[in-house]
């Protein structure tokens, strides 16, 4: 069996497995937990998924990509190591900055704050990169699952209050992290390469781009609607993105397996790139067209399953968010199999900016006006505009070979 049909077997086991952790947990903190506290919990997810993208900077994809060239070249994995997390230390300076401005000028109760601070650091340091370049996700997966296992039994048995639930899901990811970090086998000393790690800052300013745009209209869509809706609203639109998400999750592991051999393969032009992307597009076709039929026939059943019967309104928010799944499907396709693993970074950036700045003036103008199935509906254009970027860029990169 090949690389890649293997890491397709892993990540998707893997994704299977996660998506159980939070579905469960989503049903337990949905339950256990009034709706305020419910919607301050997602705020705090979504505020610790922006501020660590800020911190990853889309280093995660380009770390992966230049290991899945380097593959066997030992010094040249250390140097990308090195310089990687060397940049996040950096970037850690600057977003504890902007977390503090955040908790003065948010209305959130200071329970929360420990914990998010924590998911920030060990969302942001997340490890999974490295090993997927050097093509041995195995290793990461095993103390993931082992990890979640964990903290999933402590919330499940003991009696914790919803500050204290933060707290414990960041120290769980942060222990993993650490862990990780051991089976790396690396070690590098920051200030060897901070002249490195700067450039890589100013060079990597696209994929950056491209994180934090897809998080405003994606993972931060809570903490942003916060700011015009109260928690019991957000607590109703995000458990519906709870479940919208763990759906469209089951996207990504294509992506993941097939990246950074794409990347390896287009960087030796053999031939066998058209092999493996013609795989890849076939597997996420099917995985879109099963979710997205079965998302919609069972929308009802599921929230009332997950969520709870009295989040009937998360009902018609999901099935307008469940049309998303398709367009993310092709933007897996364009963007994470075909453009990135090709160096076009600088599409990622328009292609997001123009997502997020619809996201943000959407959010501020028109939902505060439509009320919260608006945010649903906003998402969905959302994912539509990259795609029709993303489609574009395609366009342009062809004719530029042609013209070659």
């Amino acid at each position: 069996m090949s690389s890649s049909k293997k890491n397709v077997i892993l990540f998707y086991l893997s994704k299977l497995i996660q998506m159980s952790f939070p579905l469960i947990i989503t049903m337990f903190v949905a339950r256990k937990y009034d709706k305020s506290e419910f919607g301050y919990i997602l705020v705090c997810q979504s505020i610790a998924a922006l501020l660590a993208a800020v911190i990853e900077y889309g280093f995660n994809y380009s770390g992966a990509r230049d290991l899945g060239v380097a593959r066997t070249d030992e010094m040249r994995i250390k140097d990308i190591f090195g310089v990687v997390n060397a940049a996040k230390l950096i970037l850690l300076f600057v977003v504890t900055f902007i977390y503090l401005t955040i908790v003065h000028l948010m209305n959130i109760p200071d329970i929360y704050w420990l914990g998010t601070y924590i998911l920030i650091i060990s969302q942001g340091f997340n490890l999974l990169w490295f090993f997927q370049g050097t093509d041995n996700v195995k290793t990461a997966i095993i103390y993931d699952i082992i990890l979640k296992s964990v903290f999933l039994f402590i919330v499940l048995v003991d009696n914790v209050n919803s500050g204290l639930f933060i707290t414990l899901l960041g120290i769980s990811q942060f222990l993993t992290q650490i862990i990780l970090f051991i089976f790396t086998k690396q070690v590098f000393t920051p200030i060897k390469y901070y002249s490195k790690s700067l450039e890589a800052i100013r060079s990597g300013l696209n994929l950056f781009i491209f994180r934090i745009g897809s998080l405003i209209y994606g993972g931060a869509t809570n903490m942003i609607l916060a700011v015009v809706m109260p928690p019991q609203i957000v607590a109703n639109y995000g458990g519906a993105d709870k479940l919208f998400r763990a759906a469209a999750s089951l996207t990504t592991p294509i992506g993941d397996a097939f990246f950074s051999n794409l990347s390896h393969q287009y960087s030796k032009a053999n031939g066998d790139e058209r092999r493996l992307f013609t795989l890849a597009v076939k597997i996420i076709t099917l995985v879109v067209i099963v979710i997205f039929f079965i998302g919609e026939i069972f929308a009802e059943d599921i929230v009332r399953l997950i969520l709870g019967n009295e989040y009937f309104e998360s009902i018609k928010i999901l099935k307008i968010l469940l049309f998303s799944v398709p367009l993310i499907g092709l933007g897996t396709i364009i963007f994470i199999l075909y453009l990135l693993p090709r160096g076009q970074d600088r599409y990622f950036a328009i292609a997001t900016t123009f997502a997020g700045a619809w996201t943000l003036v959407s959010t501020f103008f028109l939902v505060p006006k439509f009320g919260v199935l608006w945010m649903a509906y906003t998402v969905v254009i959302s994912e539509a505009l990259v795609c029709a970027v993303g489609i574009l860029a395609i366009l342009i990169n062809l004719r530029g070979r042609r013209n070659d």
